[in-house]
C-alpha cells in the first residue's frame, strides 16, 4: 500500500472511531472480508459459497495479493488481523490502538 492509499484508509478509520462504532465491529467487517477473500483462493464462485457480487468483489483483492512478490502476505496480514482481536480481548493491548497500527502498516 502507498502512503495516500494508507492516508485514506486511515481517514475513514477515524471517522469511523470518532461515530462511536464499537472497534469489535470494525474488527468483523475487516475480519468478515478477510474471511470471503480466503473463500475465493482456487475455487470456482459456485464452490466458494459467495454470491456473484461478493465473489467478484473479493477476487480482485485476492488477485493483488497474488501479484505482490511476498506470497505469504495475504496470511500474514489475517493473521496479524487475528492476533490483535486476540490480545486486545486477553488484556495484552488496546483493539483499537492495534487495528490502527495494523491499517498503517
Amino acid at each position: 500500500r502507498t502512503t495516500s492509499k494508507k492516508m485514506g484508509v486511515w481517514k475513514v478509520f477515524d471517522s469511523m472511531r470518532k461515530t462511536g462504532m464499537a472497534p469489535e465491529e470494525l474488527f468483523g467487517i475487516l475480519w468478515w472480508r478477510y474471511r470471503s477473500i480466503a473463500q475465493t483462493r482456487g475455487v470456482t464462485q459456485k464452490e466458494s459459497g459467495l454470491t456473484p457480487y461478493s465473489y467478484s468483489e473479493a477476487k480482485r483483492i485476492a488477485d493483488v495479493y497474488e501479484k505482490r512478490k511476498d506470497k505469504t502476505a495475504f496470511k500474514k496480514d489475517m493473521g496479524d488481523l487475528l492476533n490483535i482481536y486476540q490480545d486486545a480481548h486477553n488484556g495484552e493491548g488496546e483493539l483499537w490502538e492495534g487495528l490502527e497500527a495494523w491499517v498503517l502498516a
